[in-house]
C-alpha cells in the first residue's frame, strides 16, 4: 500500500538522516526505508540533510526524491557537523514522532516498527 505525501496535520512519523558524503548508501538506504514503512498503516516523511557533502550525494538524494516524494532533503550550504544536520531535521519535520538514523547504514530501517509500538 502506498500513500501519497500528507498535509503537516496528517503526518504521523518523520524519519531523520544526516548525511555527508554518502553517494554509495543513500539510494539503497532509502529503499529499505521505503521498504519498511509502506508497510505501515501510517503517513510519513523520511528527511535526508546533506551536510555540505562534496561527492554526488545531493544528486543521489535528487534522484531519491524524484522516484518518491516521501523522501525529502535539504542540502545545507557547508558542513556544519551532525548535532547542526539534525536541528535542521527537527525544524523541518512534520511528524508527530521522530526517528533519527544514520546516513551510512549502521540502523537498520526494519527496527523503526518496532520502536514506535514503544510510544
Amino acid at each position: 500500500m502506498r500513500f501519497e505525501p500528507a498535509t503537516r496535520y496528517d503526518l504521523q512519523l518523520s524519519i531523520i538522516i544526516p548525511v555527508k558524503d554518502e553517494d554509495q548508501n543513500v539510494a539503497a538506504l532509502a529503499e529499505e526505508i521505503s521498504n519498511v514503512l509502506y508497510t505501515l498503516s501510517t503517513f510519513w516523511e523520511c528527511i535526508w540533510i546533506d551536510d555540505g557533502s562534496t561527492d554526488t550525494t545531493l544528486d543521489e538524494l535528487a534522484k531519491i526524491n524524484r522516484k518518491d516524494t516521501c523522501h525529502q532533503f535539504i542540502s545545507l550550504a557547508r558542513n556544519y557537523g551532525q548535532s547542526a544536520a539534525l536541528a535542521v531535521g527537527f525544524t523541518s519535520a512534520r511528524g508527530q514522532i521522530l526517528v533519527t538514523m544514520d546516513g551510512d547504514g549502521q540502523n537498520d530501517p526494519k527496527n523503526i516498527p518496532a520502536m514506535i509500538n514503544h510510544l
